[in-house]
C-alpha cells in the first residue's frame, strides 16, 4: 500500500509540474511570440519606407534622365536645323538632288 501511495504521488507530482511548466512556457511562448510580432511588423514598416524611398529616388532620376534626353533631343533638332538653313534646305523639304 505504502508503494501504491509513492506511486500515486509521484504521478501526481509530475502532472501538477507538467501542467505548471506547461502554464510557465505558455505565458513566456506568448510574450516571445508577442516580441517576435513586433519585430516583424516594425521590419515591415522600416521595408516599407525604404522601398517608398528607392521609388521614389527611382522616380527622380527617371524624370532627370527625361529631362536630359528632352534637352539633348531639343539640341540635336536645333543643330540639324541650323545646318539645314546653312545649306539652304528647310527641316520640311527633301534634300535637293545632286546631280
Amino acid at each position: 500500500m505504502a508503494q501504491d501511495n509513492s506511486l500515486f504521488t509521484f504521478l501526481a507530482g509530475a502532472v501538477i509540474g507538467a501542467a505548471v511548466a506547461v502554464l510557465a512556457s505558455t505565458d513566456k511562448g506568448k510574450e516571445v511570440a508577442d516580441k517576435l510580432n513586433e519585430k516583424a511588423y516594425d521590419l515591415g514598416d522600416k521595408a516599407k519606407e525604404k522601398a517608398a524611398d528607392l521609388a521614389e529616388q527611382a522616380k527622380n532620376k527617371g524624370s532627370e534622365f527625361a529631362d536630359a534626353a528632352r534637352d539633348a533631343i531639343s539640341k540635336g533638332l536645333d543643330n540639324l536645323e541650323d545646318a539645314l538653313k546653312k545649306r539652304g534646305e528647310t527641316p520640311d523639304e527633301e534634300p535637293a538632288a545632286e546631280a
